[in-house]
């Protein structure tokens, strides 16, 4: 076969001509009109089906469609193909001459598993292209065919069993195909590839054929080309079959595409890499991903990758987000399960919820390498708190999801991701190595990081705006909050019929903080203020210090993190730090409010934690807090009043610097911590 000669199989069918759209028509499944790449690839698809061995030059234009694929899809990807022949008509030279590495480009990644399976039948292991000549082996003539990655996790593109190489070593053709900005290729074929074969959309004369080949009449109605062209491989799934009769099938086609383009496209998951607000995380996940990567491309044992980490923090800090965030930077799929959701399977039944489980790690088994999420890891709780009426459920319960995470045959690829509001609360044989080992933090946004996260959720919006004012009065609030804020400053913009303005996010920002009179601020400034003051002066981390939070209610905030390692010195001086603001009120006003409700419900935790937990105090006999000794009591009240006197003597000798700073945080409503740490140093 010539690079410049004819392409195989261009007789013409004897059927009829279509006539003009609307009017009665006749079969072009093999019209005259249809392209001579078109009906190659077609050719080649039914030759393919054939028990024997018959070369489609031999093969008769008005073959019955029976032999044909019954799965739409597929009939549309040879007819995408086909028409890229018929553009280059010495395509099918070079791969069965040339052994070419070549990447056929789909127009979205609906269409990798389809456009594979064509191609494999047409030039790979189910082909007929191939002539076979003495001497020559089977294999030595044909195509290796792989599929790209998918970037949508919902879509499994891989090729097992497929081995890359082999198409090397025996100068085989290699076609990859991927999706341009949607799909990952395997690294050998970004290194080694000679030609890229882009695939344009669908055509309504496409369709008509389609339908007939499906249903065996044609339809007498087509849709527009504007509707043609953004029919994915999934439509026609869904669509086209033969019950529903050429006519109803395309109106039933037009239908969907129609509801689906009249909707905005769901926003896709941002990679890890591209999200602001996580710090460290942030950098552990990226690691992470890579090394998932390196082991679904067989580069990295398993051995050597993390197998698992718990995101530890407070509500809408974007725990779930990281997680499908981190499968999207290592292009793995994303699943995610939690307790609820097993339990609802059979209304908590313990054996319905254990085979829930058992079915949520098979399928995350299936789908490695992939991230799987257990959120809400500590509704779990602990073996050793549970309470007696419901003690022998929980331990079930909590021993099969042991089992689950190190199951009898690994889960080699699986890369566990736990998310808790509260770690204390889970059970330590959970968090032993090999499991939930590592805990990472994920805090509320800091000042710096408020910007990049509220352009995230802006989009195109406001792209002029310096959003740093912004992010001053949003310190405190969370990745959520940013979203939640945006969603509805749109919303007010989109009644006003307007543009969104910055304003619109200020009002929205201001109505989750709420309002105060301007006494009440001065007195919330003092009191995070002697936070401040008191966790410098003793040597312990100052967080941003934020006027009326719209995370916390509208009350006043200061992040406050203990270090590392904390013994009795350390925690008698947090136990000041907490006290420090109802003293700071004392100084300034003469009497405390009811406002230090959190501080003392902390404090007393923390000190009741140093007798009967840590045995920090006065007590080395530890409880773990469930039995109520008169006697702690007594004990904690002295800690806590002892902390008190301290702050209240340790503010008095810095009266003026804390006025200050109150003073500043009040024209400010926000400061940074290393504004705080600036002013008072």
């Amino acid at each position: 076969m010539s690079g410049q000669g004819p392409i195989p199989s261009l007789g013409r069918s004897k059927g009829t001509q279509r006539p003009a759209e609307g009017g009665p028509t006749t079969s072009v499944a093999f019209a005259e009109d249809r392209p001579s790449g078109i009906l190659a690839m077609l050719r080649l698809l039914d030759s393919s089906r054939r028990a024997v061995d018959v070369d489609p030059d031999e093969a008769e234009p008005g073959a019955s469609s029976s032999h044909l694929p019954d799965d739409p899809a597929e009939i549309a990807a040879a007819i995408l193909f086909g028409r890229a022949i018929e553009r280059d008509p010495a395509i099918l030279d070079r791969i069965r001459e040339r052994s070419p590495v070549l990447i056929v480009d789909c127009p979205d990644d609906s269409w990798l598993e389809p456009m594979t399976n064509v191609l494999v039948r047409g030039f790979g292991s189910g082909s007929t292209l191939w002539k076979r000549t003495p001497g020559m082996q089977r294999s030595a003539g044909q195509a290796v065919v792989v599929k790209g990655r998918s970037d949508d996790v919902r879509i499994r593109a891989e090729t097992p069993g497929v081995d890359v190489g082999r198409a090397f070593r025996n100068f085989q053709a290699l076609i990859c195909v991927a999706a341009p900005g949607r799909s990952r290729l395997p690294f050998e074929v970004e290194r080694s590839w000679e030609e890229r074969i882009p695939l344009g959309p669908l055509e309504p004369d496409d369709l008509t054929m389609i339908a007939a080949r499906i249903v065996g009449s044609d339809p007498k109605t087509t849709v527009p080309a504007s509707i043609a062209a953004r029919v994915d491989a999934t439509d026609l799934r869904i669509a086209l079959h033969a019950s529903r009769g050429a006519d109803g099938s395309i109106d039933r086609l037009r239908a969907i595409v129609e509801r689906r383009v009249s909707k905005p496209p769901a926003a896709p998951t941002p990679r890890l890499s591209h999200l602001s607000g996580y710090g460290a995380a942030a950098e552990w996940g990226i690691a992470a991903a890579a090394d998932l990567a390196a082991f679904g491309r067989g580069e990295l044992p398993w051995a050597d990758c993390e197998p698992g980490a718990l995101l530890s923090g407070p509500p809408g800090v974007g725990k779930t987000i990281f997680a499908s965030a981190l499968a999207r930077e290592a292009d793995v799929p994303f699943i995610a399960g939690s307790l609820a959701q097993w339990q609802a399977e059979g209304e908590a039944h313990l054996g319905t919820t254990l085979k829930a489980m058992i079915g949520f790690f098979r399928e995350a088994r299936k789908m490695a390498p992939c991230v799987a999420l257990v959120d809400e890891l500590d509704s779990f709780g602990d073996r050793r708190k549970l309470a007696d009426y419901n003690r022998s459920y929980g331990v079930q319960v909590i021993n099969g999801f042991l089992e689950c995470l190190d199951g009898d045959g690994g889960r080699a690829g699986v890369l566990m991701i736990g998310a808790t509001n509260d770690a204390t609360q889970i059970d330590p044989a959970i968090l032993r190595a090999g499991r939930f080992d590592r805990v990472i933090a994920i805090a509320r946004p800091a000042l710096e990081e408020l910007p990049a996260i509220l352009r995230h959720h802006l989009g195109s919006d406001l792209v002029a705006s310096d959003l740093r004012p912004i992010a001053r009065k949003a310190l405190g609030g969370t990745g959520a909050d940013c979203a939640a804020w945006v969603r509805r400053a749109r919303g007010r913009a989109r009644r006003a019929g307007r543009p969104l303005v910055e304003n619109d996010i200020l009002v929205e920002i201001a109505g989750s903080a709420g309002r105060a009179r301007v006494e009440d601020e001065r007195r919330v400034a003092i009191h995070e203020c002697g936070h401040a003051v008191a966790a410098r002066s003793l040597g312990l981390s100052i967080g941003d210090l934020v006027l009326r939070s719209p995370g916390h209610g509208g009350g006043g905030y200061m992040g406050f993190a203990p270090p590392g390692v904390v013994t009795r010195h350390v925690l008698r001086n947090m136990l000041i730090v907490l006290m420090a603001g109802r003293a700071a009120e004392i100084l300034a006003f003469g009497d405390p409010s009811a406002g230090a409700e959190a501080d003392l419900l902390a404090a007393t935790t923390l000190a009741r934690d140093m007798h009967v937990r840590w045995g920090l105090d006065r007590r080395l006999s530890a409880d773990g807090g469930r039995m109520v000794d008169p006697a702690v009591g007594t004990l904690v009240e002295r800690a806590l009043r002892s902390a008190a006197k301290s702050a209240l003597a340790l503010l008095g000798t810095r009266r003026e610097r804390l006025l200050e700073l109150a003073e500043m945080l009040e024209s400010r409503r926000s400061l940074a911590s290393v504004e705080v740490e600036e002013f008072l140093r």
